[in-house]
């Protein structure tokens, strides 16, 4: 069955990993911003009903005040969170470089993916 809630969280995890651990950005910060109200929405309508992927992650820092992963601790990103934003940011934007040349910029090794995957 189609999640729209595990959808939304493992986008928006992928989205500020890049964004707030790496520094890069694959989305306007308005794409960004629509995402983690849309994400925001989705959690209230069924409060504490479902589980939804890495929700005690997401829930720990979506605060009434805060709505982005901006608290979010590098060490806390699932590691196939950390696996899918490398690789994604990979194909957009590094591709003239080899993967490993790109993993050691932002301090990994390809072992440290590989065991992810």
């Amino acid at each position: 069955m189609y999640d729209i809630k595990n959808l939304l969280s493992r986008k928006f995890l992928v989205w500020s990993y890049l964004y707030y651990q790496l520094d890069e950005s694959l989305v306007s910060d308005n794409e960004y911003d629509k995402l983690c109200v849309e994400l925001k929405n989705e959690i209230k309508k069924n409060s504490g009903r479902d589980y939804y992927y890495a929700r005690e992650i997401i829930e720990k820092h979506f605060s009434q005040e805060e709505a982005s992963g901006y608290s979010i601790k590098r060490k806390e990103y699932p590691p196939e969170i950390v696996s899918t934003a490398l690789h994604l940011l990979y194909q957009c934007k590094y591709t003239n470089i080899s993967f490993e040349k790109f993993l050691s910029i932002h301090g990994y090794k390809i072992s440290d993916i590989v065991s992810v995957a």
